[in-house]
């Protein structure tokens, strides 16, 4: 299709993250509590090694509140956690990592864009079922700012 050419950043990744987001969501459906939580508790792994990020205020919100972060660092973040999930989904440890990568990419792309949270809060919905069986996440610090009151 000659129309894709004309087709922004923000639309093609919300067509491309749709499918992602039915995928990731079924499949949270079909996980058992204790199974959601192990995968909350690396994605609170995930979230507390920020050394790569180093002290950057921004990058740090991106787990936190990533409405606040910029499009630019958004869009470029959501790139290399893609390519970051690619490179690790070829190990049953490594499909464990981009399960709960795929937690904070799919959170920020829902704050990011606006059509995309509702199923951003569906996704938490379907996440709360595991908050009783973590033993590092915390749900009052770890949810993502935006989807935490549906937990109130």
């Amino acid at each position: 299709m000659a129309f894709n050419l004309f087709k922004s950043k923000r639309q093609k990744l919300k067509e491309e993250s749709e499918p992602f987001f039915e995928k990731y969501v079924a499949g949270l459906k079909e996980a058992s509590g204790s199974e959601i939580g192990y995968v909350l508790d690396i994605a609170a792994q995930i979230k507390y090694s920020t050394t790569l990020y180093g002290a950057d205020q921004e990058k740090l919100l991106l787990f936190e509140d990533p409405i606040r972060v910029s499009e630019e660092v958004a869009f470029e973040t959501l790139m290399l956690w893609k390519i970051h999930m690619g490179e690790n989904s070829g190990t049953i440890e490594g499909l464990s990592k981009v399960g709960a990568l795929s937690i904070w990419y799919l959170s920020l792309l829902a704050m990011q864009i606006a059509e995309l949270r509702i199923r951003g809060r569906e996704m938490w919905g379907e996440l709360e079922r595991g908050f009783k069986y973590c033993e590092i996440f915390d749900p009052k610090t770890d949810c993502v700012k935006g989807f935490e009151s549906h937990f109130d």
